[in-house]
């Protein structure tokens, strides 16, 4: 009886050490850059936010040319659909640090700034992915 449950344990073991880089598998993640624009200009600061029904979630501050490289704690983001925020840049409130307020900046529409109403969507597929957008009023 002692030897089945030995066998029992060292089989249980194998399977859960064979499925557990499956769970983690960071060759399935993607790396996304790209680039924004408004009226063919860059957008050369503000944040954008990759964000998909599951709940993956990854930002990137544009640089001064409007580039972006998302960053995740896994490596990347699952392949998928993906809904689109670019923000502008926020800073405390001189009134109360504690409430941020957002710097005024006319090249990212209002409507592009929340989920509930950006049109900004994504594909994210394996791999190395190369994302631009153009924001339209």
């Amino acid at each position: 009886m002692k030897a089945h449950m030995a066998l029992f344990r060292v089989l249980a073991f194998a399977l859960i050490a064979l499925a557990l880089p499956s769970c983690n598998d960071k060759s399935k993640l993607a790396q996304v850059e790209g680039r924004v624009t408004f009226r063919v200009e860059p957008v050369g600061e503000g944040t954008i936010t990759f964000s998909d029904e599951k709940g993956n979630t990854a930002s990137s501050d544009l640089d001064s040319t409007g580039r972006y490289s998302l960053k995740t704690k896994e490596g990347g983001l699952p392949e998928g659909e993906y809904t689109v925020v670019v923000v502008p840049p926020q800073y405390p409130s001189p009134a109360n640090p504690d409430a941020m307020i957002e710097k005024s900046v006319p090249n990212i529409p209002v409507r592009h700034r929340k989920a509930s109403t950006s049109k900004l969507r994504a594909t994210v597929l394996p791999g190395s992915n190369s994302i631009d957008f153009e924001l339209n009023q």
